[in-house]
């Protein structure tokens, strides 16, 4: 009976740790292969998003420097075309003044629209970064849950069939 003991004690030692070898092997391979799975989708999720985002921020900018423009020209029409008025019934000396005015304005109005367009772009970068970041929250938690999921199950298995081949080998 001492016997039997030792070899049966030996034979389910054995055969409990082989199995947990495997089980082991199994969790870590679904784990590395689901997280390999995850990294990619976040970064597809982030790649997609980006473009979304540089379209917009382009598009923004694009809207912003037509306004601008339109609004120099229109500036620029406007003085020049009360510079030509004084001009024609005053002195050339008025011309200098009249460039000058005109410099400045397009300086000033630039400046407004560099402004505006920095700040359309910054406003657009917080809010492209914050929904990123949300997404990558979003799928990190779906991921971890399916992972642990994934994990508690295989557990389960391999408890189950190591009490299994317990009992069988007791039995025996």
């Amino acid at each position: 009976m001492i016997s039997l003991q030792t070899i049966c004690s030996f034979v389910i030692s054995a055969q409990m740790i082989s199995l947990q070898t495997i089980c082991s092997f199994v969790i870590s391979a679904q784990m590395i292969s689901l997280q390999t799975i995850c990294s990619f989708v976040i970064s597809a999720q982030m790649i997609s998003l980006q473009t979304i985002c540089s379209f917009v921020i382009s598009a923004q900018m694009i809207s912003l420097q037509t306004s601008c423009s339109f609004v120099i020209s229109a500036q620029m029409i406007s003085l020049q075309t009360s510079c030509s008025f004084v001009i024609s019934t005053q002195m050339i000396s008025l011309q200098t003044i009249c460039i000058f005015v005109i410099s400045t304005q397009m300086i000033s109005l630039q400046t407004i629209c560099s402004f505006v367009i920095s700040t359309q772009m910054i406003s657009l970068q917080t809010i492209c970064s914050f929904v990123i970041s949300t997404q990558m929250i979003s799928l990190q938690t779906i991921c971890s849950f399916v992972i642990s999921a994934q994990m508690i199950s295989l557990q389960t298995i391999c408890s189950f069939v190591i009490s299994a081949q317990m009992i069988s080998l007791q039995t025996i």
